[in-house]
């Protein structure tokens, strides 16, 4: 059963002193827009493990290509079409380089990019914030 909670991962990755950032374009019945990935919390999952299984279920990542996960980095609000609240937890995740991803049904497209390209073409404002504190914690 879903939770009114979920997670939002800003996956990056960085080589020498460039740092870029995975984002993904949700297929038209999700709404078409540019987001970082994002997942509903299971009933008997923590926040951790919601986010391991988010990153696998919708990109391919699994637990070996992830560098560090960065645990609260953000927290936002929203309420859902039902008005019931839901929790949003941020978290940066430093994948390996070669970190090869496959998208779920759920997107039609990536892409790897610098945070002001990412920002650019996101559509939620918070979503936005978080690439800027990740941003701020690892440069």
């Amino acid at each position: 059963m879903r939770l009114p909670e979920s997670i939002e991962a800003v996956i990056f990755r960085k080589q020498d002193k460039v740092t870029e950032f995975l984002i993904f374009r949700y297929n038209v019945t999700k709404g078409g827009f540019w987001a970082n990935l994002t997942g509903g919390r299971e009933e008997g999952e923590d926040l951790a493990g919601t986010l391991k299984r988010e990153l696998k279920e919708e990109t391919g990542i699994t637990e070996k290509q992830i560098m560090r996960i960065i645990p609260d980095i953000h927290y936002h609000e929203w309420k859902d079409h039902s008005d019931t609240l839901i929790k949003e937890h941020f978290f940066g995740v430093e994948v390996d380089l070669k970190a090869n991803v496959v998208l779920s049904p759920e997107h039609v497209e990536y892409l790897w990019c610098s945070a002001e390209k990412a920002k650019s073409m996101i559509k939620w404002e918070h979503m936005k914030e978080a690439i800027d504190r990740v941003m701020g914690i690892v440069g």
